[in-house]
């Protein structure tokens, strides 16, 4: 489903904008755009994505304005500077050298003064970000949920077409009944005209013809599972669970292989056209469950 969130964050002189932008897909994929010395934070981010939604293309998009203009932090190694500066006075005292140790000379000394990177969870960017990507999530969510309410409208309506075809279906298989009789009759004409039936054959290939038929063109099976499959459709559009979308995949699947299963066995002129309507209402379901979480 398609959704927009956008989230500012402030503290002192640093200034976040996350913004998100859900598109429809079949499977989650996330991906996130941030400054390079950010990269450290996309993992967080596509948690914050994934502990909102199962279903979507989501597109992060992260700006940070740091106004203090280094994420990194200078520390002095006091201990070492006075190792330094007590080996001077020896010098200066015991051999009577002259000159001092300066500010800039210290600072050249190999590790008196390094640098550091500043930890991501001591970092406030860290916090801002993930904060922000949580409350545009939240603008993407609201978004998602009416399209959602509008999705289930058009699911439901869809269910009940289904159902009504369903029915169609099986007041047309009564036709097929006596279409099956009528070729169980010609069978038995064409077996006894070949003039080598006896009595017990004639029951026997009755019989068989009977199974055969019986079996090939019996639908009312199919009829009640779709039925079934229907109100198992319904009950999970009222579901509030995740994962909802996949198992409403799973029953579409199911809907089509029964009516695949009708179309082969009946040997009316009007159910196959029934049944390629109920394939077209199926086909609409399949984009539109795609899209629910």
């Amino acid at each position: 489903m398609t959704g927009f969130g956008r989230s500012t964050r402030s503290s002192g002189d640093i200034l976040v904008t996350v913004e998100v932008r859900t598109l429809n897909h079949r499977y989650l994929e996330v991906g996130v755009r941030l400054a390079s010395s950010y990269y450290f934070m996309e993992p967080l981010i596509r948690d914050v994505v994934r502990s909102r939604i199962s279903r979507g293309k989501a597109d992060v998009t992260v700006t940070v304005k740091d106004g203090r203009e280094r994420t990194k932090k200078l520390t002095v190694n006091e201990s070492l500077l006075a190792g330094y500066l007590e080996v001077e006075r020896e010098l200066r005292d015991t051999f009577g050298l002259a000159g001092s140790l300066g500010v800039e000379k210290a600072m050249s000394i190999n590790g008196i003064v390094s640098v550091e990177e500043i930890e991501p969870g001591e970092d406030p960017v860290t916090e801002l970000v993930l904060s922000a990507a949580g409350e545009a999530m939240d603008g993407v969510c609201r978004m998602r949920g009416k399209e959602g309410k509008s999705i289930e409208k058009h699911l439901r309506s869809a269910t009940r077409t289904l159902s009504s075809l369903n029915k169609k279906i099986e007041r047309h298989s009564e036709g097929d009944k006596k279409v099956m009789g009528e070729k169980l009759k010609e069978r038995i004409r064409e077996f006894m005209e070949e003039g080598e039936a006896t009595a017990e054959s004639f029951h026997e290939r009755l019989s068989l013809e009977i199974a055969i038929l019986a079996d090939r063109l019996d639908i009312s099976e199919e009829v009640k599972r779709i039925g079934s499959h229907l109100l198992q459709f319904q009950e999970n559009l009222s579901s509030k669970t995740s994962g909802v979308g996949r198992k409403l995949d799973f029953i579409i699947q199911e809907l089509n292989r029964e009516f695949n299963t009708i179309s082969s066995k009946s040997q009316s002129t009007k159910i196959p056209a029934l049944v390629i309507e109920a394939k077209a209402q199926i086909e609409k379901m399949r984009e539109q469950v795609q899209n629910v979480e």
